[in-house]
């Protein structure tokens, strides 16, 4: 097995095409019917915060031109129309709303389902270039990609070890949590002791684990892939996470190699049409070496980052002054984090909202979980949203300015009538006499016209800012960077 990977035409075609396949869904079902929301700033009721570029790019008017020319580099993917063009638009599209807005919005960047839309918008614009222009360079590319997903992988299974899942502190709260799971109803008639607890928890950061590994050695590649693919279709069918699960499914594509059993299996099985082919042109010398460059920089770099943001956040240091500016800098250009996601201080609570008018008046729940005819509450974005802006306490206990702004801001885009105020309530999920429980412990009362914000604790001893005793969460001093205050 050679340690440079190569894929074939049919795993490549089927990589962009199926990429195609799944942006259109992401567009077509889960941007499209909230564009209002999602791609516009706060000045028109939207979630990215107000300012001159923002307003201007997030303007009414423009986003669904913007959503029209984002289907059809999806359509263009698909077909494999000008590849190259639609896929560099697309990437651009992708890292604006789904990287840089992760910071200037309440959506959170659309969270990992935003995160690896850009990842693979990415990924396919580097094969097609490599591909028509430059073959010579492909091995490596296909490489890089290989090591950045492990490296994904691998920072969200350290996590779950760290934060509680070995433990039995972890999955266990997001099957039984309205906000994220399909079946929360038929998992909270499960004792917290069963069994398939115990397995989901330990398998999760075991396989992340053990997949990184697979990965990263030449000769279980495609082992590595499969793992990939198993284990986020398992996941579809439990955690209501859009389309990521399918997106993760299709980057195990990136380890079907030539020669390995998985790759002649799809070579097989999937057929590629006469227009896509290899090379097409003859390569550039200039572009040979500023893509050979850009990798190898890639390469080296991207594990330095993660190590550093480790060094922030497990070993609670900070780096040199210089050098912290230059890893957050780099972090957050090309989207790098720690994976928490998935972890017991995002899913040991969950909020509902209602408004009501002042002084008892009867409340409406506006946000039913569970109930698919509610396109807003149904969709994951909206599960990302609401979790960041509660997470925040845990994050940064000590800017409560940012808390209520977020909060205000994400209150705006919410249908409030007139003089009503807007109730969050935060109930947090424990485990009680063996069972999961729901308790109410805290609630938010917001008034998004006046911006005032009335806290009624529920429970005296309960803080919102706390993180799960098993958790290695610790406060940070801002969005975007994770070394400690």
């Amino acid at each position: 097995m050679n340690f440079w990977p190569e894929l074939s035409l049919p795993v490549q075609h089927a990589f962009q095409s199926i990429n195609g396949m799944l942006l259109l869904l992401v567009l077509g079902h889960q941007l499209a019917p909230h564009w209002r929301r999602l791609l516009t700033s706060d000045r028109w009721g939207g979630s990215a915060q107000s300012g001159f570029v923002t307003d201007l790019l997030h303007r009414p008017a423009l986003a669904p031109m913007i959503l029209v020319s984002w289907a059809g580099c999806a359509v263009a993917l698909i077909c494999d129309w000008q590849s190259i063009l639609a896929s560099a638009i697309n990437v651009a599209l992708c890292r604006y709303y789904f990287v840089a807005m992760r910071w200037r919005g309440v959506g959170r960047g659309y969270g990992a389902p935003g995160f690896m839309t850009y990842w693979l918008s990415v990924a396919v614009l580097l094969l097609a270039v490599a591909r028509l222009h430059a073959p010579s360079v492909q091995p490596l590319a296909i490489f890089w990609l290989q090591v950045d997903l492990a490296l994904i992988i691998f920072s969200s299974g350290i996590y779950k070890l760290r934060s509680g899942y070995r433990l039995g502190e972890g999955m266990d709260y997001g099957l039984v949590n309205p906000m994220w799971s399909y079946w929360p109803d038929f998992f909270r008639k499960l004792p917290t002791s069963h069994p398939v607890f115990r397995f989901l928890n330990q398998s999760a950061w075991i396989s992340q684990l053990v997949s990184t590994v697979l990965m990263l050695l030449p000769v279980t590649r495609w082992l590595g892939g499969l793992a990939e693919m198993a284990t986020y279709l398992f996941i579809a069918t439990q955690i209501r996470l859009g389309w990521l699960a399918e997106q993760m499914m299709l980057t195990g594509l990136l380890f079907f190699t030539v020669g390995s059993p998985a790759g002649r299996w799809w070579d097989a099985h999937w057929s590629v049409p006469g227009q896509f082919t290899g090379a097409s042109h003859g390569a550039s010398a200039i572009l040979v070496i500023s893509l050979q460059t850009l990798l190898w920089l890639q390469l080296i770099l991207t594990p330095l980052c993660h190590a550093g943001l480790f060094f922030n956040y497990y070993g609670r240091r900070r780096l040199p002054a210089p050098l912290q500016r230059l890893l957050d800098a780099y972090a957050n250009f090309f989207g790098i984090i720690i994976w928490r996601v998935f972890s017991v201080d995002h899913l040991n609570f969950h909020v509902n909202v209602h408004h009501a008018a002042p002084a008892g008046g009867t409340r409406i729940l506006l946000s039913k979980w569970s109930a698919p005819g509610d396109l807003r509450f149904w969709h994951v974005g909206e599960a990302i949203t609401v979790t960041s802006l509660f997470t925040t306490l845990k994050y940064y206990p000590a800017d409560s300015a940012l808390f209520r702004d977020r909060v205000f801001r994400y209150a705006q885009t919410l249908s409030c009538p007139a003089g009503h105020d807007l109730i969050f309530s935060y109930h947090a999920i424990r485990k009680v006499d063996g069972r999961y429980a729901d308790r109410l412990v805290c609630e938010y009362h917001v008034n998004p016209r006046a911006k005032t914000m009335r806290i009624i604790a529920l429970e005296e001893d309960f803080s919102a800012a706390a993180a799960h005793g098993t958790s290695p969460l610790h406060p940070g001093t801002r969005p975007g960077s994770y070394a400690p205050a």
